[in-house]
């Protein structure tokens, strides 16, 4: 039996995931949906904290997709190959955002000396996971964007594209997958 948008409206918030498979029953069932997006709390092991995810479906209606379900089992499914690749991401935009905006450091100090980010294990542990996003786009590949805000760019954050599960690029709030179809 289906579960009624109001059961979906009062469900628990932070879901604790005992696999790296979560079925659409699973997450709606700590799911709550908010007019344009489906929105649940969840542990991730994988950063050892409570993260956001964010489920926006094409046409504001309530309910996920099969492809996003998915989506969300890639995030699950991230590996230490993964989070290396992760780490070279952050490292990279940090790095060009150093090179692109004044932060105010003192005269003969560097963005690096500023911030105390030398090296990509710096720039990874000033990176504060906030939420992944899910969108249905109706593209071939899955994507999910993992939202982070690093100390070097609080305003917009710093976005990893994960494509079918695979860290792909960098992009900042508001992803364009479109661009990485075949």
């Amino acid at each position: 039996m289906e579960n009624s948008w109001e059961d979906y409206n009062t469900a628990p918030k932070l879901l604790t995931p005992t696999s790296k498979k979560l079925t659409k029953t699973e997450i709606l069932d700590h799911a709550v949906w908010d007019e344009f997006v489906f929105e649940m709390q969840m542990y991730s092991s994988f950063f050892d904290k409570k993260i956001t995810v964010q489920f926006f479906t094409k046409d504001e209606q309530e309910h996920l997709s099969d492809k996003m379900v998915d989506s969300l089992n890639d995030f699950l499914n991230l590996t230490e190959t993964d989070r290396n690749t992760i780490k070279e991401f952050l490292w990279k935009d940090c790095q060009d955002s150093f090179e692109d905006t004044d932060y105010g450091a003192e005269e003969g100090q560097t963005n690096y000396d500023y911030f105390n980010i030398h090296n990509l294990e710096d720039a990874h542990k000033k990176s504060f996971i906030n939420r992944v996003q899910i969108f249905e786009e109706g593209l071939k590949n899955r994507y999910a964007f993992v939202l982070f805000y690093p100390e070097w760019e609080q305003e917009h954050g710093c976005g990893i594209v994960l494509q079918n599960g695979i860290p792909i690029d960098t992009q900042q709030h508001d992803p364009r997958f479109k661009q990485y179809e075949n």
